[in-house]
Order: C-alpha cells, then sequence, then structure tokens
C-alpha cells in the first residue's frame, strides 16, 4: 500500500537521539499496535487510543534512508478494524504513530490479516530502527495454518503425489475420470459394504423346520432367532403352542426385543390366515395369559359385508308372536298424518282407538270442545270439558268454594288488603283477616307487631356478612367479645347500605343489651369491628355522687412533680385535703419512684425489694394459695402445673415431654391449637390436613399449590432417567420402556414419572 506518513512522537525521538548519543543505536521495534478508534495523530502521544491487540509477528527492512518496508501479519481468529497503527520499542516506548478516519483494512474470523506498507520517516533517519527476530514474509499454506499456496496443474492432480499444492476444479475433472476408469470390474468389487443381501444375511438366521408335533413354539426366543418354518402332519396338539384352529403348517416368526418378544404365525394353506402374540420373558412361560390374536386382512375380512352401525336402537319388526317377515315402512305424509306401508300395500293412516280419528299435531288456539280421555289405561273417550273438576290449575280466571266464586286479578291493586290467603298446613290454604296475622320475618314491613330474634350465640358476624337491613341476634357474649357478668346478649345489627365489601354507604353498627342492665355499642366495616363501649344511664352512673368542684378549680391538665397537697377522705362522702409525706402505701399496682416503700414489713421484720436481676436459681419464691395472700415458699417444695418453658419438667399435664429436635421419627399424635381456643389440643396425625407446605419430607396428601409444577408432592413425566433438571428433591415413581422398537439397551424410548419430595 503506499507510504505511511508516520509521526514520530517526542518520546520517542528523545529515545533515538539518546541511542546514538550513548552508542546504543540502532533500537529495535518489537511490536505493532493497532487500534479501531478515530484520533488525531501527535508528537505528544504516549499511548494508542482504545488499543486492540499488539502484534510481535512482524518483519521489515530498510529499501531506503528514510523507507522502511514493514510487513505484518495476524492468523488468529479476532475480528476487527484498523484505523491507527503505532509503533512500540523495545524499551515501551512509542516511537510513531498513524490514523486516518477510514479503516486502513477489516479483518474477518476466518481471514489472516497480512498487511505489507511502506513506511516513510520525515525527520529521522531509517536505519536507526531494525526489527524483532520475526523474519517471515508471506508465510506458506499448511494443513495446519493459513499462507501462501501454489495451485496444482491437471497432471500433477491425476498424479496425486504432491502435498504441498492446491487442487483446482479444472484439475480434479481428470483425476475424477482417471478413478472411476480404474475401478474395479468385479461382480462385487465392495466386499465390506453392506448390501440388502448382507444385511438379511446379518439380520435373519433361519433354522431347519421342525416336523415334531410336540415341539413347544414359546421356546424358540433364542437371541436373533427371526423366522422358524413350523411343520405338523398330525394336527396342531397343544404341545406346540400354536394357535388351537389353524391348520398346523406354516412359518413361524419370533422377534426378540430385550424382556420382550413377539411371535407371528402364518399359515403356508391356502387359507393364508396370520396370528400374532406378544410376551414377557420376566414371565414363566413367557407367554402365560398371552393367547393367539387372528389378524385381519382382506382374506378373513370383507368390510363390504358389513353395514355401518345405527346411532340409535331401531325397532325390530316381521320377528313377533304371529308375525312375519313382510318389511313394514312407517312414515309421515303431509295432509294424512302418520302412515304405514307393507311390502308394497299402503296401509293408509294410524287409527287410534276405536274409531276414525285424526290427529293433528299442530298447535291450536282457543278452549277446544272435546278432548281426548278415559277412565282406565285401555279405555279412551270424548269428553266434554266445560264438565271437568281440575284439582290443581296453572292457570285460572275464577276459583270457586262450592258457593262463591272467587275471580283472580293478576294486577297491582296498591294500599292495604282486609284479608290474604295462607294456610296453616301445606295441603290446605283458607282467607285470613291480616289484622289478625304476626309477621316470622320481614325484609321490609311498614307496621310490625313482632320481629324474630335468631339463635346464633356462637357467632361473630363481620360487618361485611350482613347486607343493609336490621338483624335481632341472641349472643354469647364471650362470643361477640362483650365481657360482662351476663352470659348472654341481645344484639342489634344495622347495616344502612350495601353488600359485602361495599361500605361506601357507612359502616354497620351494632348494639348489645346485657342482663346487668348495660347497653354495648360498636362500629366497623368489611371483616373488623370497632371496639365496644358502654353507655351511662342513670342505673349505672349517679352523677350526684361526684364531686362538682365547688370552690375547687379543678384543672385536667398533667403536671410533673410532687403535689404538695390530695383530695382523699375516710368515708366515700367525705372528702379532705391531705398531706401526701404523711401517707403510708398499703398496695402499689405501679410506683415510678419512692423513698419509703424501698422495705416491705409483715409486722416483724423488713424485706427489701431490688429491681435488678442477680442471676442465679434463688431459694425462696413469694406465691399465694388464693388471689388475697402472699407468702414465702422454698422452690424446692413447688409443682408446677403447666409450665411454658422449664429446664427440668418430665411431664405436662401428665404427658411425659421430650426436648428434642428432630429425633428421627415421624410423630402419630402433634400438638395444637383451635382457632379461637387457647388450650393445647392433642391431634391424630391422620385425620390432620396441611394447608400448604413450602418443604415437607414426607406427605401423605396434598392439595392446593402444593401440587402445582414444581412444587413438593408435584409429579413431572420427561424422558430423562437421570433427572428432571428443576429445583428440590425429586424420587422416580414409575418408568415405562418402548423395546418394540427393537433399540439396544439405553436407547430406547422411555417415559419417567418423577415426585419431589422435598
Amino acid at each position: 500500500m503506499p507510504g505511511l506518513q508516520i509521526i514520530i512522537t517526542n518520546a520517542g525521538r528523545a529515545a533515538l537521539v539518546n541511542a546514538e548519543h550513548n552508542g546504543t543505536a540502532p533500537l529495535k521495534i518489537t511490536e505493532i499496535g493497532i487500534t479501531a478508534a478515530v484520533f488525531t495523530a501527535g508528537k505528544e502521544t504516549t499511548a494508542l487510543p482504545g488499543e486492540i491487540k499488539r502484534l510481535s509477528t512482524i518483519s521489515g527492512e530498510v529499501v531506503a534512508p528514510d523507507t522502511l518496508h514493514v510487513t505484518i501479519r495476524d492468523d488468529g481468529t479476532d475480528t476487527y478494524t484498523v484505523r491507527g497503527i503505532g509503533y512500540w520499542l523495545s524499551n515501551g516506548v512509542l516511537l510513531g504513530v498513524y490514523s486516518q478516519p477510514d479503516p486502513i483494512l477489516q479483518k474477518s474470523t476466518q481471514s489472516m490479516m497480512l498487511l505489507a506498507a511502506d513506511v516513510v520517516f520525515t525527520d529521522i533517519k531509517a536505519t536507526s530502527l531494525t526489527f524483532g527476530d520475526a523474519n517471515f514474509t508471506n508465510p506458506p499454506a499448511t494443513v495446519e495454518r493459513q499462507g501462501v499456496v501454489e495451485l496444482a496443474t491437471p497432471v500433477e492432480t491425476v498424479a496425486g503425489t504432491d502435498g504441498t499444492r492446491a487442487v483446482t476444479p479444472a484439475g480434479l475433472a481428470p483425476a475424477l475420470v482417471k478413478a472411476i476408469a480404474d475401478h474395479k470390474s468385479e461382480a462385487d468389487p465392495h466386499t465390506q459394504y453392506l448390501t440388502p443381501e448382507r444385511g438379511n444375511l446379518l439380520y435373519f438366521r433361519k433354522l431347519a423346520a421342525v416336523t415334531n408335533s410336540d415341539t413347544d413354539c414359546a421356546t424358540l426366543l433364542d437371541t436373533g432367532v427371526r423366522d422358524v418354518t413350523v411343520a405338523n402332519d398330525r394336527g396342531v396338539i397343544t404341545a406346540t403352542g400354536l394357535p388351537t384352529d389353524a391348520e398346523g403348517y406354516g412359518t413361524l416368526t419370533t422377534a426378540n426385543g430385550g424382556q420382550f418378544v413377539r411371535q407371528v404365525y402364518s399359515e403356508g394353506t391356502t387359507a393364508r390366515r396370520t396370528w400374532e402374540r406378544t410376551g414377557y420373558l420376566g414371565s414363566t412361560p413367557p407367554f402365560f395369559g398371552r393367547g393367539w390374536k387372528l389378524l385381519w386382512d382382506s382374506v378373513t375380512f370383507d368390510p363390504n359385508t358389513k353395514q355401518d352401525k345405527l346411532g340409535f336402537t331401531p325397532v325390530q319388526q316381521g320377528t313377533g308372536i304371529g308375525q312375519t317377515s313382510n318389511i313394514v315402512k312407517v312414515g309421515w305424509s303431509d295432509g294424512a298424518g302418520l302412515k304405514a306401508t307393507v311390502d308394497k300395500t299402503d296401509q293408509g293412516s294410524f287409527v287410534f282407538g276405536d274409531r276414525a280419528i285424526r290427529l293433528n299435531w299442530n298447535g291450536l288456539a282457543g278452549q277446544p270442545p272435546y278432548l281426548l280421555g278415559g277412565a282406565a289405561a285401555g279405555d279412551v273417550n270424548l269428553y266434554d270439558p266445560l264438565n271437568f273438576n281440575v284439582n290443581s290449575a296453572q292457570k285460572a280466571s275464577t276459583v270457586t268454594n262450592g258457593a262463591d266464586w272467587m275471580k283472580f286479578m293478576w294486577g297491582d291493586s296498591g294500599g292495604q288488603t282486609s284479608w290474604v290467603w295462607g294456610s296453616d298446613s301445606p295441603t290446605s290454604a283458607r282467607l285470613m283477616t291480616t289484622n289478625n296475622l304476626r309477621v316470622g320475618y320481614a325484609r321490609s314491613a311498614g307496621v310490625a307487631d313482632v320481629v324474630d330474634v335468631k339463635d346464633t350465640r356462637d357467632s361473630n358476624f363481620a360487618p361485611q356478612d350482613r347486607s343493609a337491613g336490621v338483624f335481632f341476634d341472641m349472643k354469647n357474649g364471650t362470643a361477640i367479645g362483650i365481657n360482662d357478668s351476663s352470659m348472654y346478649i341481645s344484639a342489634m345489627t344495622i347495616r344502612a347500605w350495601g353488600t359485602g365489601g361495599d361500605f361506601s354507604g357507612g359502616n354497620a353498627h351494632q348494639l348489645g343489651f346485657s342482663d346487668t342492665s348495660t347497653v354495648w355499642y360498636r362500629s366497623g366495616k368489611t371483616s373488623a369491628w370497632g371496639s365496644w363501649y358502654k353507655f351511662w344511664h342513670s342505673g349505672n352512673f349517679d352523677p350526684g355522687a361526684k364531686v362538682n368542684g365547688l370552690g375547687i378549680t379543678l384543672k385536667w391538665n398533667g403536671f410533673d412533680g410532687q403535689p404538695t397537697w390530695l383530695f382523699g377522705g375516710n368515708t366515700p362522702g367525705d372528702v379532705n385535703v391531705y398531706n401526701p409525706s404523711n401517707f403510708k402505701v398499703a398496695f402499689a399496682a405501679s410506683a415510678g419512684t419512692s423513698t419509703n416503700a424501698e422495705n416491705i414489713s409483715n409486722g416483724n421484720s423488713y424485706m427489701r425489694l431490688a429491681w435488678s436481676d442477680p442471676g442465679g436459681q434463688p431459694t425462696y419464691l413469694w406465691g399465694s394459695d388464693g388471689p388475697t395472700a402472699a407468702r414465702l415458699a422454698v422452690i424446692g417444695n413447688l409443682n408446677v402445673g403447666h409450665a411454658r418453658e422449664a429446664d427440668n419438667a418430665s411431664k405436662v399435664g401428665g404427658v411425659p415431654m421430650r426436648f428434642s429436635e428432630n429425633p428421627g421419627e415421624q410423630p402419630y399424635y402433634v400438638y395444637g391449637t383451635v382457632a379461637g381456643r387457647v388450650e393445647m389440643t392433642l391431634f391424630n396425625r391422620s385425620s390432620m390436613a396441611v394447608g400448604s407446605a413450602v418443604n415437607a419430607t414426607y406427605a401423605n396428601q396434598l392439595s392446593g399449590q402444593g401440587l402445582g409444577y414444581g412444587g413438593v408432592g408435584g409429579y413431572v413425566l420427561n424422558k430423562n432417567k437421570s433427572g428432571t433438571g428443576l429445583a428440590g428433591g425429586w424420587e422416580q415413581r414409575g418408568q415405562v420402556y418402548d423395546f418394540g422398537s427393537g433399540a439396544a439397551e439405553g436407547n430406547e424410548s422411555s417415559a419417567v414419572l418423577w415426585q419431589r419430595v422435598w
């Protein structure tokens, strides 16, 4: 390519000047750097921007005082574009650099870069430089590397002895002609090739014909036996194992495919029938319970002799008592109704009953003057419907009770009726005056004397469980969260608007009436009720019993510190002002600080309370025999009825407890709690149902998300006999192999059922 105007860098020039002064010139160029970046080369450049790689496979020589001829080679698999080149000296200094916006060359993966360029130096001597140890120009091509190659002539190609020249299409054609001409002329020049004849000899191994009528064909299962001729001149007997209805002379083919075997028996007579059976070598005998099946073919079965199966159950005719085999046809005739034909004789229309009556199956409007009916199943007569008494009617214009008629009007007359139909039982009805009615349940009522109360004592309905309306219930106080001395609560629930979780019309409200003359109230929405609030009334609150602060200012603001005076009294009606410095506190639920309460006296001695954990095991503990007294007890005499945690506890509730983690045993009973209860209950494992489990070592039954794809307990069916490739632990639950394809063990078609166990 044209000479590249290399710019000598300041660092490179200094290295050359220094080498000439100290006698170390010429300097050696050991590497060529390449880059695809677009940049402006200058004397100040000390590094090649975006350098892709450095090549040490370079060669060059001085062809003029200012010109070097440089050859660069890269036979690697890299792909890149070259826009800039840098010359690196052996001391690591960038001697010179060249760049241009357009690509100098582009290299692909399959190609070898071979760049030859004349480098022209404008202000230094080319003789001041040498190159590394590379001494190539254009390398020759070999079977292991790319390079320059010479093309072979047609004569050299036909000779076929030169291993360094490349073959061309022009030289290959005469070489092929010669190779074909030199081919052997024998009838079978390639005995090493597999032909159909050789394949049959390898695949089929014929045995001599068996003429013994007692030969057991089930024993002809040697691997490789494909064709056995079986002759029986005395007829087929049980010992041969051949089909019992065969003629006894034919060909038996046995195909042995590992654990499974298949036999086909074809008769050699004119009947040419074929039977088939399959066996399993794991059974003794291998064909036990597997009988011969006759194969249908064009000789043993003619489909044209069969009629397509009807899609319905036909009526059988001509075979009844006293009936002949005449052909009877029944069909519909417009204008004549249902008609019958016997053979070719027209029998006319069907007649029903003892006289000719035409049945017209078209819908007609109006009231018919006559109807067919009868007093018995076989007695049909004409009746006048005006004389009918209908026990029940879907539609009726008037109703009589034997004397008077009542007309039913299918329209809203409005207003309040004085009489309504009703019943004391599901089989009778009578007129009743509305003034005497009591409505048990009414969705909506203008005036109601009584509204029934439902007994739902153990249910605590959420606000969203009741739609808009007013509901009255009897409740257990503990079930709905009212804890006073009353066992039962009369509850009234009001929801003004909405159903389900829609509370855009406001909250639901509930009142509770206790036997203690207390009224409770709460409000809520969706699935949560708020807290209960007590109503105060004259029965449970007396304002007169409270001080009204006459002459005293009561301020309900919190103050810090210790008050100088406190209200108190010797009787409930006697209130005085006291100095708290003289107080003695008998009992205190909680005290922030106390100057005189650090010692407690029992009348004879004092005990100090220290509010810090000294550690260790105490000798004495405070305890009580009842809710009103406390005493010291020695811990050695204590019996703990129930303990949440205990260092030394052998039984809980009379049941031995073993506090060891994962003892390696599967429990039959498990402790647990029932929703809404606070005590522990012992459950039988077999009656438990697990809602969901992330991990499970063993599961007798799973449901829900646990059986999803890839979940614990879930199944996966694939063809891989070594695993599923999914997370978790899997075990085989079954597998099926198709040995019928004749494939060798390990290559057969398979299906494996896996189950995840953890």
